[in-house]
């Protein structure tokens, strides 16, 4: 009876790991041009068909592509522990894995690896200038005033006041501009108004000598720190007013959304009044450090906003008078004259209906 031919053995495919195939690569000739493979029409077929060929083909029986993969035609078998020896001068799997890890191949032509053109930097003949050294003198030392002013807090105060100190004040330019810093943070943060009102009074003190030795001169008069601080607080409470008549015909009623010019102009109003109100709160804490005279305070700021408040009775202003009783009461209370007078003024006011409810 006819027997039943046996069905061949199945072979696993072999598997080649990089670096094997990288050590392994020198040590046999080119793959043959493309053209000499079969043709399916396909792209990468005719290389993948002779491959497949190469491997069905027994040991030793096929000799087309014996210089290729040895003798005997067939691909090496990886599981095999005889490897044929590389080259000599050739580098271990683990040295070419280092090099293609970090991007380069110090020796030989490499397939695939598209390196960028070497670009040669040429030095500018008028190399970039710290904005710092382009900086005139003047301006340099008003912006470390700045830097330090930046980190100024009540636990870091006598501190940061040292640096102050060290800072040379060689003008009355430099003077001026400290002084505008100083100004500018105690109108825009109100809360630590008193404590950059301490700074000016221990600066007006320390600052003292060296300004009588330079004998600085401001509108016909000696400069001085105080002169200085004093001349800018009653420029900014006489135009305050103005100023906030014209942002206040600029805003209307309406809502803004943000970013629109409405927006902008109801911003501007209220950078405005907040730096009004901060200057209220910061002459009455200089009054507080007795940089300020009493009687400065009664006729020129009490009086002067009572007067415009009975009058006008702008909401604006009552809110400066209030601010600025707030501020200096406690201090005037313990005067001869007293407050009472202020007080009868101001219940009066309380009750004219014709003032704003807020």
């Amino acid at each position: 009876a006819p027997t039943k031919a046996a069905a061949p053995a199945m072979t696993r495919p072999y598997r080649y790991d990089i670096p094997w195939l990288l050590e392994v690569r020198d040590s046999f000739q080119a793959v043959p041009p493309a053209a000499k493979l079969p043709d399916t029409g396909r792209r990468g077929a005719g290389a993948q068909d002779g491959l497949t060929r190469a491997k069905s083909k027994p040991r030793g029986g096929d000799t087309q592509f014996g210089g290729i993969f040895g003798a005997g035609g067939a691909l090496p078998d990886p599981r095999s522990s005889r490897r044929p020896p590389p080259p000599s001068g050739a580098k271990s799997s683990s040295e070419l894995s280092h090099q293609r890890s970090a991007g380069r191949f110090d020796e030989g032509p490499q397939r695939g690896i598209m390196l960028p053109p070497t670009v040669e930097y040429k030095m500018s003949e008028t190399g970039f200038l710290s904005i710092k050294k382009s900086l005139d003198e003047t301006a340099t030392l008003i912006l470390k005033v700045r830097s330090i002013l930046n980190k100024l807090t009540l636990e870091k105060f006598e501190k940061l006041y040292k640096q102050i100190l060290e800072i040379e004040i060689p003008s009355v330019e430099v003077l001026t501009g400290m002084v505008d810093e100083i100004f500018d943070k105690a109108l825009n943060e109100q809360t630590f108004a008193f404590m950059y009102a301490d700074l000016c009074s221990r600066l007006s003190k320390d600052t003292e000598k060296l300004i009588e030795a330079n004998q600085w001169k401001m509108e016909g008069k000696k400069a001085t720190f105080k002169r200085v601080l004093l001349k800018k607080c009653q420029y900014e409470f006489e135009q305050s007013g103005e100023k906030m008549k014209e942002a206040e015909k600029l805003v209307s009623n309406g809502a803004a959304t943000e970013g629109s010019e409405e927006y902008e102009k109801q911003l501007a109003f209220f950078k405005t009044k907040r730096r009004m109100l901060g200057n209220i709160i910061f002459i009455g804490e200089l009054y507080k450090q007795s940089l300020i005279q009493e009687s400065v305070i009664r006729t020129s700021c009490l009086e002067t906003l009572l007067a415009e408040a009975q009058s006008k009775k702008e909401e604006d202003t009552v809110e400066s008078l209030c601010k600025l009783c707030s501020t200096v009461f406690q201090r005037l209370e313990q005067t001869s004259q007293g407050i009472d007078k202020y007080f009868a003024q101001i219940q009066k006011m309380s009750a004219d209906r014709s003032y704003s409810g807020r």
